[in-house]
């Protein structure tokens, strides 16, 4: 038998070629327009890789496990759900948008002795998401088809590693185009059924994804009752605290350093970094180089404030 016709009468065996027929078949099926119909089918599509991120800044340094699906049967079609999902998230005056818009809610922040500044992580937040509860949620902010269509991308999911093909367990993978989305709506719910239902809560509430910053006036000891009742919700979903030391906290790399009557901030690395960048002489072209450092100064500017700003720009100026 010539190999290829053996290989193809193997190939309809295959899990990843049954993924690849039903998600044809739904997508032609589906409400989405023709055009985009033929845009999205997923043509020589890949296996997709699973490989891990080191969080060497973490005591023990745990890892992320991410899922590559770019290419995969499910990539483009969730790509697509992406986009139509998006205008649903972040609508909560606790959102942030992202790194660059906390520094001007904290510009504004009024502060006194007895506030706390608190900041908030969650635990492997992608990956603790519980996969059908994601979908049945989904029904919430969508027509009646989508969330069928999103259950076939996160549950017509594999991987390969190490040489194994493998499939992820009930939970949200991090990879897919879907997992923000769906990790900002779910904390959404999350805040509103936590916060709503506690007799003290923080006075400010600022999540960028599954950070958080928190004001809180009701002393240490209402806080560790306030963590311990959030951690309870969910078996799923632990949070992790920090207070500020020194009268200084650290969020989303900014140092933030209570003054009278409100906050200052300017950058904050980490113990871990290394400040190596692309040396001037390595054979690269020069836009590559030049957006390192314009990047870096553009982050300077926006997460220093004006106490801070020259400093952070000598730095800068004698690192490069």
């Amino acid at each position: 038998m010539i190999r290829t016709d053996c290989n193809k009468k193997m190939e309809e065996h295959l899990d990843g070629r049954k993924i690849l027929k039903q998600v044809i078949n739904r997508i032609k099926e589906s409400y989405i327009d023709d055009i985009i119909k033929k845009k999205i089918n997923p043509n020589n599509s890949i296996t997709p890789r699973n490989y891990g991120a080191l969080k060497i800044h973490k005591f023990g340094i745990p890892l992320r496990p991410i899922v590559d699906t770019i290419g995969s049967p499910t990539y483009a079609l969730a790509k697509h759900l992406e986009k139509k999902l998006r205008p649903s998230s972040g609508n909560t005056s606790s959102y942030i948008k992202d790194f660059a818009s906390f520094p001007e809610w904290i510009r504004n922040l009024k502060m006194n002795e007895e506030v706390l500044m608190v900041s908030l992580d969650i635990a492997y937040l992608h990956t603790m998401i519980p996969m059908d509860e994601a979908i049945d949620m989904m029904r919430k902010n969508t027509n009646e088809e989508t969330p069928y269509i999103i259950r076939l991308c996160l549950k017509s999911s594999y991987f390969s590693f190490n040489g194994k093909i493998c499939e992820p367990t009930h939970k949200v993978a991090i990879g897919s185009p879907l997992s923000p989305i769906i990790s900002n709506l779910y904390m959404e719910h999350f805040q509103q059924k936590s916060l709503n239902s506690f007799p003290y809560t923080p006075d400010e509430w600022k999540r960028l994804v599954d950070d958080v910053s928190a004001k809180w006036r009701h002393g240490k000891d209402k806080l560790k009752t306030f963590l311990a009742y959030i951690n309870n919700m969910f078996d799923h979903i632990k949070f992790t605290i920090e207070i500020k030391k020194d009268n200084q906290l650290h969020f989303l790399d900014i140092l933030l350093t209570k003054k009278e009557g409100g906050l200052s901030f300017q950058v904050f690395r980490k113990r871990t970094h290394t400040q190596s960048y692309m040396h001037a002489n390595s054979h690269q072209h020069p836009k590559q180089k030049t957006s390192i450092m314009n990047a870096q100064t553009t982050r300077a500017i926006r997460t220093s404030d004006a106490d801070h700003l020259n400093q952070e720009m000598n730095h800068l100026g004698q690192l490069f």
